[in-house]
């Protein structure tokens, strides 16, 4: 798969997510959810979000070697 798809793959998860977790807050607000979403979910959105931009850089990257490659300009 490509850089491109596997980028679309995490949005999505990532959106989904994000929904099911605002869903679940609605019925569970403690201490308890607080600190669950500051020591877990919040780091790991972060680096989600850090994927997703490594992910991007790729397929730039992909691109620009592919149209290096197909132009005949190594």
């Amino acid at each position: 798969m490509s850089a491109h798809g596997t980028k679309a793959k995490f949005q999505l998860a990532l959106k989904d997510f994000e929904t099911k977790w605002r869903q679940l807050q609605e019925t569970w607000d403690d201490p308890a959810s607080r600190a669950l979403n500051t020591r877990y979910i919040e780091p790991l959105h972060d680096r989600v979000r850090q994927a997703i931009s490594a992910l991007e850089k790729i397929a730039e990257a992909q691109a620009a070697a592919k149209r290096e490659c197909s132009s005949g300009e190594y």
